[in-house]
């Protein structure tokens, strides 16, 4: 059964997401938000943020919350249930949820974002928030003069541990084997900075926590086991976009990211990508605001023109 007709529906209800329907409401279009899970997203599972401007410092629930309370108040239709599939039906694209509805719309934006792989630890889910990060730009500073782990090999677990050495006592880079992916210039840099030790061929096999916090990562060398000092552990072996019900249209990249232009607009006409699913360098709630906003705006006028 299809419902009603709209001019945009947004998937997922993050920040762009939001951002996205803050704006075409202020529009004057018929949109609705769609979300399957908790609105927010990702950006409700850091405990404080303290480079989104305009709050010196607020914690990921507390900004997540007002952004809700400003998309409700503008009125905007909000659907809390999983979307299944998408279907093209000419210039239309019908959003088939999980109960068979079939909602149909001019226009769709994909907010859906990505999550990190997790290292599948026993207490990696408890202690997010309290020592685990996967953003050492979001949660650097709270680590100030402390003694920190950074896990990965790749460029982005270098940038990061290159950042956190600025802020941080000392950081161990903790990689599974013994080359690291990362380009050749961060590998370099590394080696320039003192307070950075190196630790290959390593896997990490606990995550200790004292009084509720993160205090030691545990690690299996060569069959040797060592107990590091740390009171954060950066993680950053990866991210999973969430376009699995996406991919079959043929707007996903290798790595099932979403490529877009300038304005948020992926190769199939109506369909557009903003926040963290787009194939992007920079991943920031600042970013993500950004993307909705220049997405909804580009389609707005889009429209007016039509």
């Amino acid at each position: 059964m299809k419902e009603n007709n709209y001019d945009v529906v947004i998937i997922g209800a993050g920040v762009s997401g939001m951002t996205s329907a803050i704006y075409l409401k202020h529009s004057g279009l018929n949109c609705l938000l769609i979300e399957g899970e908790t609105p927010g997203g990702q950006v409700t599972k850091t405990i404080t943020i303290t480079n989104y401007p305009g709050f010196k410092s607020i914690t990921g629930a507390e900004l997540a919350t007002k952004m809700l309370t400003q998309v409700k108040e503008l009125e905007v239709e909000i659907l809390y249930q999983k979307v299944a599939n998408v279907k093209l039906d000419q210039n239309m694209k019908i959003i088939v949820l999980d109960d068979n509805r079939e909602i149909v719309a001019k226009n769709l934006i994909i907010a859906t974002g990505r999550t990190p792989r997790k290292l599948g630890l026993s207490k990696e889910e408890k202690l997010t928030g309290r020592g685990v990060s996967y953003c050492a730009t979001c949660d650097g500073a709270l680590f100030k003069g402390e003694e920190v782990v950074v896990i990965g090999g790749g460029d982005t677990a270098l940038e990061e541990a290159i950042y956190l050495s600025s802020l941080c006592k000392k950081v161990t880079l903790i990689h599974r084997r013994e080359e690291f992916r990362a380009k050749s210039y961060l590998q370099d840099e590394l080696k320039y900075i003192d307070n950075i030790e190196v630790i290959t061929n390593a896997n990490v096999t606990e995550l200790i926590e004292t009084d509720g916090k993160l205090s030691h990562i545990r690690i299996n060398k060569e069959n040797e086991i060592e107990n590091i000092p740390a009171t954060g552990c950066f993680i950053f072996i990866g991210y999973i976009p969430q376009t699995d019900h996406f991919s079959y249209l043929g707007i996903t990249n290798e790595e099932g990211f979403i490529p877009t232009n300038a304005n948020m607009e992926t190769n199939i006409k109506g369909i557009y990508a903003v926040g963290d699913v787009r194939e992007k360098e920079i991943c920031q709630i600042v970013t993500a605001a950004s993307d909705g906003a220049i997405a909804a705006i580009h389609l707005s006028k889009s429209l007016i023109e039509s």
